[in-house]
């Protein structure tokens, strides 16, 4: 009879992991209701992995549908917890996704406030797991910010439309505010003909020696792209060919820079013309009182009877020099104190003008030391936010004394946001994992090798493979005659080989199942769509990769669980037809629906246990 009967077990079955091909298939809970009922739900479905999830953001609000952790107070998480421990459920943790990113992306710039509220909600998602499902991933979305598809992972295949790669926006950061600039690549300057170039200087620079000048005496301008001020900046400083700290000085940095240049050229042309017409009217001053003492002197030792000759040569000197008469109800002494009110004036006035100037040098020149391309601050920014957030969670861990570890799951959502490429899940993991181990080792003294094992620890991704298919809408033909199933057949070999990278890597550590014909996450039944999950599986299974695997429902609710052990090929769901089994209920042609208290308040009575789970 064992013989017989071996092969009945199927995905819903604790002992199925260890006897088939599929998975241990999980299911999520419904993130928009509470939580506890739904729970219930699942456990009369039969569900053994159970995924709990809210959608709220702040002060949560049930009738709203914007659950949150914080609703759940001592006596519901303890209610969850026993029930999952009764039924031998395994509990998993989804964080709101209404809060994406980690870098504190806001209005104009990375914000350490924005990066705090974003902590302070996966922080409670950690604090409620760690009560509930002692342990196991606390899944957080991630989408750090908005870059080019065709930038995306290096991989030149992705184009978010046509001609992108000429027209696209590019962004880069500072290092010390925080605030983005954009690029459209489609601008067009205009910059002064060179006619001639000094030789390279003792900075490493070339400066313009001369410029193309037109029959009318004006300098020459041309029209440059971003591509050509990329080469002519790189003509004029060679350097930006070599790297900077190890990596290699970005086009758009280099463009920004030389625009940059150019502002701070013209300022400075400005301060220094200011600074030199308020030198020239110091001058002028100087020689005011030179003569005024000369006219005193002179006018002191003649004759009172001979002044008037005095005042004669003085209005003829005055006039000479300033192209002015004295007039005739003043003294020279008070026209030539009115003059040097006014030529003081004017000397306050362009020396402002030039230190104005002078400032915006300053201002410029900082602006250009700071600024680098998005990636490089805002990865810095992503991982050292996850690395707190995973330091709570192996905080919460060794305070609760849990089973198992609680660890930081981030997951890739959309296409459009840095983060959601494999390559950049990688990046983001390992920079964090970095981080975590550098805070273990510099603020706990955790020995470094102790310190990287906690932290490949607590630091997991979640491969959503409904996700990553949504890649495919952006994904480019090889040639013009290429046929739909022939780049299709080519994004599934790049998304595999994508997989079984972050597989052998380590860098996976929980995953989540659903299907979509490659266009936007609509959480399809596993198999309905296109996504190559049974080869995804393969993947994982092939590296070694041990974990539940959460399939996500859409309106399908639990038949996308069914239906997934059906389409894998589960020994109950996976013979005959689908209505042969599903559809059959103790000789009922209907499924056994269920649904939460809710909808169908539970009676407690005798045979009903305190969570409201019949005994049977």
């Amino acid at each position: 009879m064992a013989a017989e009967f071996s092969n009945y077990y199927h995905s819903m079955d604790r002992e199925y992991f260890q006897q088939g091909e599929v998975p241990a298939l999980g299911i999520s809970a419904p993130p928009m209701e509470d939580q506890l009922s739904s729970l219930k739900l699942r456990i009369r479905q039969g569900v053994t992995n159970v995924e709990l999830g809210f959608m709220g953001v702040g002060k949560g609000s049930m009738q709203g549908k914007q659950t949150t952790p914080e609703m759940y107070g001592r006596e519901e998480r303890e209610a969850i917890r026993e029930l999952a421990k009764i039924n031998k459920v395994s509990l998993s943790t989804h964080s709101t996704p209404n809060v994406m990113g980690f870098a504190g992306l806001a209005e104009g710039g990375f914000s350490d406030e924005q990066q705090q509220h974003a902590l302070f909600e996966v922080e409670r998602a950690i604090d409620f797991a760690a009560d509930t499902a002692r342990g196991g991933p606390v899944v957080v979305h991630i989408g750090e910010w908005q870059r080019p598809l065709h930038s995306a992972g290096g991989d030149n295949k992705f184009l978010a439309y046509p001609k992108e790669e000429q027209k696209g926006q590019i962004f880069l950061a500072r290092k010390d505010t925080g605030q983005l600039m954009a690029i459209n690549k489609e601008i067009i300057l205009s910059e002064p003909e060179v006619k001639e170039w000094y030789p390279l200087g003792e900075d490493g620079k070339r400066k313009p020696k001369d410029y193309k000048i037109d029959d009318n005496g004006n300098i020459i301008m041309k029209q440059m792209t971003f591509d050509q001020m990329v080469t002519e900046a790189k003509f004029r400083d060679p350097s930006l060919e070599n790297k900077r700290d190890g990596k290699v000085i970005q086009d758009e940095e280099i463009f920004i820079r030389h625009f940059f240049d150019a502002q701070k050229m013209q300022a400075d042309a400005e301060s220094k013309r200011w600074t030199r017409q308020s030198q020239d009217l110091r001058n002028e001053l100087v020689k005011l009182n030179k003569k005024e003492e000369q006219w005193k002197a002179m006018y002191n030792i003649v004759p009172e009877s001979e002044r008037w000759k005095v005042v004669e040569s003085m209005k003829g000197e005055f006039r000479r020099l300033f192209q002015e008469d004295i007039p005739s109800n003043m003294s020279p002494w008070d026209v030539i104190d009115t003059q040097r009110k006014s030529i003081q004036h004017n000397i306050d006035w362009e020396e402002q003008a030039a230190l104005g100037y002078a400032k915006q040098v300053g201002e410029i020149k900082n602006k250009i030391d700071n600024l680098r391309p998005i990636e490089e601050i805002g990865i810095k920014r992503s991982a050292e936010a996850i690395a707190r957030a995973a330091m709570f969670a192996y905080d919460q861990e060794k305070e609760k004394n849990l089973e198992k570890p609680l660890f930081v799951a981030p997951e890739a959502f959309m296409p459009e946001h840095w983060g959601s490429h494999p390559k950049e899940m990688e990046t983001l993991i390992l920079a964090s994992r970095e981080a975590l181990a550098h805070q273990l080792a510099v603020e706990r003294g955790m020995d470094s090798e102790q310190a990287k094992k906690v932290a490949s620890d607590h630091i997991k991704a979640t491969f959503d493979v409904g996700h990553a298919y949504t890649w495919r809408k952006f994904f480019q033909p090889e040639t013009p005659g290429e046929t739909m199933e022939e780049t299709d057949k080519r994004f599934n070999k790049w998304l595999l080989d994508n997989v079984k990278r972050l597989a052998e890597k380590k860098i996976i550590g929980h995953v989540h199942l659903s299907d979509n014909f490659g266009y936007y996450d609509e959480h399809l039944t596993p198999g309905m769509g296109k996504a190559p999950i049974k080869e995804f599986l393969s993947e994982l299974k092939k590296a070694g990769v041990e974990t539940t695997v959460i399939v996500e429902p859409a309106h399908q609710d639990i038949r996308a669980l069914h239906g997934a052990m059906g389409n894998l090929g589960s020994s109950v769901y996976g013979v005959g037809k689908w209505a042969d089994i599903e559809q059959s209920y103790f000789g009922r042609m209907q499924p056994p629906y269920f649904t939460t208290e809710a909808f169908m308040p539970v009676q407690r009575e005798w045979q009903i246990s305190y969570f409201g789970i019949p005994f049977e």
